[in-house]
């Protein structure tokens, strides 16, 4: 899923990819543009120059040889200091999808947990909220850490041929799945939901994109 979502986001549900696109934090155009770059095919810097324009980022030059690095990190960024500020920004774009998700079953169904035990139900409430934004964040900056793995792992060599497309879509692959380790935050419970969830958007993916 997290392949299909940045190189093949036809083959993925549109209510899911919107979901992933919001929670991601990118601008579309900076996918599309790592896409073109990982997969080593020609490059139109026009849209994403003008999103970068427009977040007061430096312009991607043309004629020159980029990484997913030069698309999605900020000028003079590591990658870990990218991974800790991404996941920092995309907890705080995740709270806003847990907060109901956690509070609504806890006024409508355990309100009388709220009031008897207060203190320790908001507590608990809280913890469950600060886990499951954790997850989704990490979910999204870990898949970035795994591409950067392929990306390192199918580079070119200097004078040598290109990597071939089943290569770099084999490691690719590999390095979607990398992102499940965020489940591990999760209690066990959730980890079996979410990772049912998730099965049944992959089982939609791989067949669109077999049948095509």
């Amino acid at each position: 899923v997290m392949w299909c979502w940045i190189f093949e986001p036809h083959n993925v549900d549109d209510s899911y990819l919107g979901f992933l696109n919001r929670i991601g934090g990118k601008p579309v155009s900076f996918l599309r543009t790592a896409a073109s770059v990982y997969m080593q095919q020609p490059l139109d810097l026009a849209l994403v120059n003008k999103d970068r324009q427009r977040l007061g980022m430096q312009l991607l030059p043309t004629g020159k040889l980029l990484s997913l690095a030069d698309v999605v990190y900020r000028p003079g960024e590591s990658s870990l200091v990218h991974f800790c500020r991404y996941t920092v920004e995309g907890c705080q774009r995740t709270v806003k999808v847990y907060l109901p998700v956690h509070l609504l079953p806890l006024l409508l169904f355990n309100f009388h947990l709220l009031l008897r035990k207060p203190v320790g139900t908001i507590a608990n409430t809280a913890l469950g909220i600060t886990r499951s934004s954790v997850f989704l964040a990490l979910y999204c900056a870990l898949g970035w850490v795994g591409f950067e793995a392929a990306e390192a792992l199918t580079q070119r060599p200097k004078g040598g041929p290109a990597r071939s497309h089943a290569t770099l879509k084999s490691v690719g692959h590999f390095a979607g799945a990398f992102c499940g380790l965020s489940l591990g935050i999760e209690k066990p419970g959730r980890r079996i939901e979410l990772a049912l969830y998730t099965f049944t958007q992959a089982i939609r993916t791989v067949f669109l994109a077999n049948l095509k």
